[in-house]
Protein backbone atom coordinates (compact mmCIF):
# COMPACT_ATOMS: atom_id res chain seq x y z
CA UNK A 1 0.00 0.00 0.00
CA UNK A 2 2.79 2.42 0.89
CA UNK A 3 4.52 1.81 -2.43
CA UNK A 4 1.30 2.41 -4.37
CA UNK A 5 0.62 5.64 -2.48
CA UNK A 6 4.13 6.94 -3.17
CA UNK A 7 3.80 5.93 -6.82
CA UNK A 8 0.49 7.79 -7.08
CA UNK A 9 1.86 10.95 -5.44
CA UNK A 10 5.07 10.80 -7.45
CA UNK A 11 3.12 10.48 -10.70
CA UNK A 12 1.39 13.75 -9.82
CA UNK A 13 4.75 15.50 -9.63
CA UNK A 14 6.21 13.83 -12.71
CA UNK A 15 3.18 14.70 -14.84
CA UNK A 16 2.99 18.28 -13.63
CA UNK A 17 4.33 20.96 -15.99
CA UNK A 18 4.71 23.37 -13.09
CA UNK A 19 7.08 21.00 -11.29
CA UNK A 20 9.28 20.67 -14.38
CA UNK A 21 9.24 24.45 -14.72
CA UNK A 22 10.42 24.81 -11.11
CA UNK A 23 13.17 22.23 -11.60
CA UNK A 24 14.41 23.83 -14.82
CA UNK A 25 14.30 27.30 -13.25
CA UNK A 26 16.33 26.04 -10.30
CA UNK A 27 18.97 24.46 -12.53
CA UNK A 28 19.21 27.50 -14.80
CA UNK A 29 19.51 30.01 -11.96
CA UNK A 30 21.96 27.78 -10.09
CA UNK A 31 24.11 27.30 -13.19
CA UNK A 32 24.09 31.01 -13.96
CA UNK A 33 25.32 31.96 -10.49
CA UNK A 34 27.84 29.11 -10.27
CA UNK A 35 29.29 29.22 -13.81
CA UNK A 36 28.28 32.31 -15.79
CA UNK A 37 27.66 35.45 -13.72
CA UNK A 38 30.91 37.03 -12.54
CA UNK A 39 30.39 37.02 -8.76
CA UNK A 40 31.88 35.51 -5.63
CA UNK A 41 29.87 32.30 -6.17
CA UNK A 42 31.36 31.67 -9.60
CA UNK A 43 33.41 28.46 -9.50
CA UNK A 44 35.68 29.62 -12.34
CA UNK A 45 36.89 32.52 -10.19
CA UNK A 46 38.62 30.03 -7.89
CA UNK A 47 42.26 29.08 -8.32
CA UNK A 48 41.64 25.49 -7.23
CA UNK A 49 39.21 22.67 -8.06
CA UNK A 50 36.35 23.09 -5.63
CA UNK A 51 32.56 23.05 -5.56
CA UNK A 52 32.45 25.08 -2.34
CA UNK A 53 30.69 27.98 -4.05
CA UNK A 54 27.99 25.62 -5.28
CA UNK A 55 27.50 24.13 -1.82
CA UNK A 56 27.39 27.63 -0.29
CA UNK A 57 24.74 28.89 -2.71
CA UNK A 58 22.45 25.87 -3.16
CA UNK A 59 20.84 25.73 0.34
CA UNK A 60 19.81 29.37 -0.07
CA UNK A 61 18.15 28.54 -3.40
CA UNK A 62 16.53 25.38 -2.06
CA UNK A 63 15.03 27.48 0.73
CA UNK A 64 12.88 29.08 -2.00
CA UNK A 65 12.44 26.26 -4.51
CA UNK A 66 11.50 23.40 -2.17
CA UNK A 67 8.52 25.30 -0.67
CA UNK A 68 7.21 25.87 -4.21
CA UNK A 69 7.10 22.09 -4.66
CA UNK A 70 5.65 21.19 -1.26
CA UNK A 71 3.19 24.05 -0.74
CA UNK A 72 0.24 22.26 -2.34
CA UNK A 73 0.73 18.81 -0.77
CA UNK A 74 -2.18 19.23 1.62
CA UNK A 75 -3.13 22.86 1.05
CA UNK A 76 -4.61 22.10 -2.36
CA UNK A 77 -6.69 19.32 -0.77
CA UNK A 78 -8.03 21.76 1.83
CA UNK A 79 -8.74 24.48 -0.75
CA UNK A 80 -10.54 22.13 -3.14
CA UNK A 81 -12.51 20.48 -0.34
CA UNK A 82 -11.07 17.09 -1.28
CA UNK A 83 -9.40 16.70 2.12
CA UNK A 84 -12.52 15.04 3.57
CA UNK A 85 -12.48 12.36 0.87
CA UNK A 86 -8.76 11.84 1.34
CA UNK A 87 -8.94 11.42 5.12
CA UNK A 88 -12.03 9.16 5.10
CA UNK A 89 -10.33 6.56 2.93
CA UNK A 90 -9.37 3.29 4.68
CA UNK A 91 -5.73 4.36 4.82
CA UNK A 92 -3.79 5.27 7.93
CA UNK A 93 -3.02 8.96 8.32
CA UNK A 94 0.65 8.09 8.80
CA UNK A 95 0.77 6.48 5.35
CA UNK A 96 -0.93 9.45 3.71
CA UNK A 97 1.56 11.94 5.19
CA UNK A 98 4.60 9.73 4.59
CA UNK A 99 3.66 9.01 0.97
CA UNK A 100 3.28 12.73 0.21
CA UNK A 101 6.52 13.48 2.04
CA UNK A 102 8.55 10.79 0.29
CA UNK A 103 7.14 11.62 -3.15
CA UNK A 104 8.01 15.31 -2.73
CA UNK A 105 11.41 14.36 -1.32
CA UNK A 106 12.20 12.21 -4.35
CA UNK A 107 11.14 15.08 -6.60
CA UNK A 108 13.39 17.53 -4.77
CA UNK A 109 16.32 15.11 -4.96
CA UNK A 110 15.76 14.74 -8.70
CA UNK A 111 16.02 18.52 -8.91
CA UNK A 112 19.68 18.49 -7.83
CA UNK A 113 20.60 15.28 -9.66
CA UNK A 114 21.81 17.06 -12.84
CA UNK A 115 24.26 19.10 -10.74
CA UNK A 116 26.39 15.96 -10.42
CA UNK A 117 27.71 16.90 -13.86
CA UNK A 118 29.50 19.78 -12.11
CA UNK A 119 31.86 17.23 -10.59
CA UNK A 120 32.85 15.88 -14.00
CA UNK A 121 33.36 19.38 -15.43
CA UNK A 122 35.52 20.56 -12.51
CA UNK A 123 37.55 17.35 -12.58
CA UNK A 124 38.19 17.75 -16.32
CA UNK A 125 39.19 21.42 -16.33
CA UNK A 126 41.34 21.24 -13.19
CA UNK A 127 44.99 20.25 -13.26
CA UNK A 128 44.99 19.05 -9.65
CA UNK A 129 41.69 17.14 -9.74
CA UNK A 130 38.86 17.36 -7.25
CA UNK A 131 38.69 16.14 -3.65
CA UNK A 132 36.07 13.41 -4.11
CA UNK A 133 35.84 12.61 -0.39
CA UNK A 134 34.84 16.16 0.42
CA UNK A 135 32.43 16.32 -2.54
CA UNK A 136 30.66 13.11 -1.50
CA UNK A 137 30.23 14.24 2.11
CA UNK A 138 29.10 17.69 0.93
CA UNK A 139 26.47 16.17 -1.35
CA UNK A 140 25.35 13.98 1.53
CA UNK A 141 24.97 17.13 3.61
CA UNK A 142 22.95 18.72 0.80
CA UNK A 143 20.68 15.65 0.69
CA UNK A 144 20.07 15.98 4.43
CA UNK A 145 19.26 19.68 4.00
CA UNK A 146 16.70 18.71 1.35
CA UNK A 147 15.25 16.05 3.67
CA UNK A 148 14.82 18.68 6.40
CA UNK A 149 13.46 21.44 4.15
CA UNK A 150 10.95 19.03 2.58
CA UNK A 151 9.66 17.96 6.00
CA UNK A 152 9.10 21.64 6.87
CA UNK A 153 7.20 21.98 3.61
CA UNK A 154 4.89 19.12 4.54
CA UNK A 155 4.20 20.54 8.01
CA UNK A 156 3.52 24.00 6.59
CA UNK A 157 1.08 22.60 4.04
CA UNK A 158 -0.78 20.70 6.76
CA UNK A 159 -1.18 23.49 9.31
CA UNK A 160 -1.90 26.50 7.06
CA UNK A 161 -4.50 24.97 4.68
CA UNK A 162 -3.55 27.61 2.09
CA UNK A 163 -0.93 27.24 -0.65
CA UNK A 164 0.43 30.78 -0.36
CA UNK A 165 0.56 30.61 3.43
CA UNK A 166 2.19 27.17 3.23
CA UNK A 167 4.82 28.57 0.87
CA UNK A 168 5.62 31.51 3.16
CA UNK A 169 5.59 29.48 6.38
CA UNK A 170 7.84 26.83 4.85
CA UNK A 171 10.36 29.51 3.85
CA UNK A 172 10.18 30.88 7.39
CA UNK A 173 10.86 27.47 8.96
CA UNK A 174 13.75 26.77 6.61
CA UNK A 175 15.25 30.22 7.12
CA UNK A 176 14.91 30.00 10.89
CA UNK A 177 16.62 26.62 11.20
CA UNK A 178 19.31 27.34 8.61
CA UNK A 179 20.13 31.03 8.99
CA UNK A 180 18.03 32.30 11.88
CA UNK A 181 19.66 30.29 14.63
CA UNK A 182 23.10 31.39 13.45
CA UNK A 183 21.98 35.04 13.52
CA UNK A 184 20.70 34.58 17.07
CA UNK A 185 24.03 33.02 18.11
CA UNK A 186 25.91 36.11 16.94
CA UNK A 187 24.00 38.24 19.44
CA UNK A 188 24.33 35.91 22.45
CA UNK A 189 27.36 35.80 24.72
CA UNK A 190 26.40 32.70 26.68
CA UNK A 191 28.68 29.78 25.75
CA UNK A 192 26.22 27.16 26.99
CA UNK A 193 23.34 28.66 24.99
CA UNK A 194 25.54 28.91 21.90
CA UNK A 195 26.30 25.19 22.15
CA UNK A 196 22.59 24.39 22.33
CA UNK A 197 21.81 26.68 19.40
CA UNK A 198 24.64 25.17 17.36
CA UNK A 199 23.16 21.73 17.89
CA UNK A 200 19.75 22.98 16.67
CA UNK A 201 21.17 24.72 13.59
CA UNK A 202 20.91 22.98 10.21
CA UNK A 203 23.81 25.07 8.91
CA UNK A 204 26.13 23.87 11.69
CA UNK A 205 25.59 20.20 10.83
CA UNK A 206 25.66 20.87 7.10
CA UNK A 207 29.01 22.67 7.37
CA UNK A 208 30.31 19.83 9.52
CA UNK A 209 29.54 17.32 6.76
CA UNK A 210 31.17 19.58 4.20
CA UNK A 211 34.51 19.18 5.96
CA UNK A 212 34.82 15.75 4.40
CA UNK A 213 34.12 13.74 7.56
CA UNK A 214 30.75 12.13 8.25
CA UNK A 215 29.94 12.28 11.96
CA UNK A 216 27.12 10.06 13.21
CA UNK A 217 25.90 12.97 15.37
CA UNK A 218 25.17 15.00 12.22
CA UNK A 219 23.27 12.11 10.64
CA UNK A 220 21.26 11.57 13.84
CA UNK A 221 20.42 15.30 13.96
CA UNK A 222 18.98 15.40 10.44
CA UNK A 223 17.08 12.14 10.82
CA UNK A 224 15.68 13.21 14.20
CA UNK A 225 14.68 16.67 12.97
CA UNK A 226 12.80 15.28 9.98
CA UNK A 227 11.17 12.59 12.11
CA UNK A 228 9.92 15.15 14.63
CA UNK A 229 8.58 17.48 11.92
CA UNK A 230 6.76 14.66 10.09
CA UNK A 231 5.42 13.40 13.43
CA UNK A 232 3.99 16.88 14.08
CA UNK A 233 2.45 16.83 10.61
CA UNK A 234 0.70 13.53 11.36
CA UNK A 235 -0.51 14.83 14.73
CA UNK A 236 -1.86 17.94 13.02
CA UNK A 237 -3.84 15.86 10.52
CA UNK A 238 -5.24 13.69 13.31
CA UNK A 239 -6.19 16.79 15.28
CA UNK A 240 -8.02 18.19 12.24
CA UNK A 241 -10.04 14.98 11.88
CA UNK A 242 -10.93 14.86 15.57
CA UNK A 243 -12.16 18.46 15.49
Amino acid sequence: TMFNLIKKELSYFLYSYSVYFIMILFLLSNSLFVWVINNENNILNNDFASLNMFFDLTPLMLLIFIPTITMNLFSSEFESGNIENLLTQPIKFELIVLSKYLASLITCLLMILPTLTYIIIIDKISLSGINMGQVVSSYLGLVFVIISFTSFGVLSSVITKSQINAFLLSILFCFLFYFGIELIKENINSRELNIILSFLSIETHYMSLRNGVIFISDVIYFVSLSFIVIFLSIKSIKSYVQN
